[in-house]
């Protein structure tokens, strides 16, 4: 990809997240709204909404308030740490003066048994096939499997991509469901070259940390910049702006991180089409 497309993405980006929104949308419809404490039926605020919409959970738990509801976490699960807000207040009157935070760790309803989460409606496949880009990820030879009950990521210890089903996927106010299933589908295959084999970029950052927060710009800056390449969307959308900005808090809003992972982004697309052309020469 020629370096002033680079440019011209990078700073459509940071033009986007100047703006001052940063709504982030989920467009995966197995969110079926704000993910919920499902012990409390309460929705999740803040931050902690957006992290675990990030990853794709919907209801969540403490180990005790799973355990209070009949469920049990399934042995070996790795839980998410959120904030915890605690009210201060003043010895002698007791009324409350400030908040202090505490953490809490929560597991989501895939990690636990005994608990159905309530019905949802029969979805409609509203993606089309684009077939370039459908190609293009098809000569990278990466493993993709499809998962309807986890959320889309990246696996490092098996070398896998996990998408949801296309189903799952509906248009925002700024993008189509089409857009949104293969602008997911990039992301995580800019991820996928990360792998210690390729551009050994991945280091096992826990979830939340800067690192965690530096790769996350990278994947979707790298997708952004595929799907205007691919002829998905003709320039980088508002979501990826949005999607950008919540991690860059993460990192104390420096945008110096865009370029930087706008850089780190290029040379994990620049991998992606050398695989393209491997490709044309074993066909030829």
């Amino acid at each position: 990809m020629k370096t002033d497309i680079q440019r011209e993405i990078t700073d459509q980006i940071v033009a986007m997240l100047e703006s001052g929104d940063s709504n982030w949308i989920n467009p995966l419809t197995l969110l079926g709204g704000s993910p919920e404490n499902a012990a409390t039926g309460k929705k999740y605020r803040g931050m902690n909404s957006f992290f675990l919409a990030l990853l794709g959970k919907q209801y969540c738990a403490t180990y005790k308030q799973w355990q209070s509801i009949g469920a049990q976490v399934i042995k070996g699960s790795k839980g998410v740490r959120i904030a915890v807000p605690m009210p201060l207040k003043d010895k002698e009157t007791g009324e409350q003066t400030g908040l202090i935070f505490t953490s809490a760790t929560v597991f989501s309803s895939d990690q636990v048994e005994g608990w159905e989460a309530p019905a949802v409606p029969d979805m409609v496949d509203e993606t089309e096939t684009i077939e370039t880009v459908a190609q293009f990820v098809a000569n990278t030879k990466a493993t993709i499997v499809t998962n309807s009950t986890r959320p889309p990521c990246y696996i490092p210890s098996i070398d896998t991509v996990s998408m949801p089903t296309r189903e799952q996927f509906s248009a925002t106010d700024t993008s189509t469901a089409t857009e949104c299933f293969y602008s997911t589908l990039l992301h995580e295959l800019t991820h996928w070259t990360g792998h210690q084999s390729r551009n050994d970029r991945l280091k096992g950052s826990r979830f939340g940390s800067s690192e965690y927060a530096y790769e996350e710009l990278i994947a979707e800056i790298g997708s952004a910049m595929l799907c205007v390449s691919l002829g998905v969307s003709p320039q980088a959308r508002p979501d990826h702006a949005k999607y950008i900005g919540g991690w860059l808090k993460a990192l104390k809003s420096d945008k110096k991180f865009i370029f930087k992972a706008a850089s780190d982004a290029q040379k994990a697309l620049d991998h992606l089409e050398s695989l393209q052309s491997e490709s044309i020469k074993a066909a030829a």
